[in-house]
């Protein structure tokens, strides 16, 4: 039992530090590409796109999960099994966020593979959870 109470200890440490690295990768991010504004290609603009649509739609189901949490638990270690909504809406937000400046700090010929990276696992990962009967509303 003693070795489950650290175990549980560490993950909330490890959670709350996870939390502090996002924030700060977020500040560090706004900071560093607020004086070099790349511009995105067409194709890169619909892969940045296409994330935030897969990011969108992840955040959604996991509210739903939110509001279900007697049928549902998210598997997400950063928010852990049963989170709040303003934690889930904060985390979507800041991924979001961080994601598109990566992309635009980026060297062009990295964005493709950046994105084409970023995007592809969420589809089978939006599918299994469709699949477990989690749907979106609005």
């Amino acid at each position: 039992q003693r070795k489950t109470l650290e175990n549980l200890l560490n993950l909330k440490e490890w959670r709350l530090m996870m939390k502090k690295v996002m924030m700060l990768s977020l500040l560090i991010l706004t900071l560093s590409t607020s004086t070099i504004s790349k511009e995105l290609t067409k194709s890169q603009k619909v892969g940045e796109l296409a994330f935030q649509t897969v990011n969108f739609i992840d955040m959604m189901q996991t509210l739903e999960i939110v509001q279900h949490d007697d049928l549902y638990y998210e598997t997400n270690p950063i928010l852990g099994d049963h989170p709040q909504q303003h934690e889930v809406i904060t985390y979507f937000m800041i991924r979001g966020a961080v994601h598109y400046h990566i992309t635009k700090w980026l060297p062009k010929k990295l964005r493709v593979p950046w994105l084409t990276v970023t995007v592809l696992p969420q589809i089978p990962i939006i599918e299994h959870n469709h699949n477990l009967g989690i749907r979106i509303t609005f």
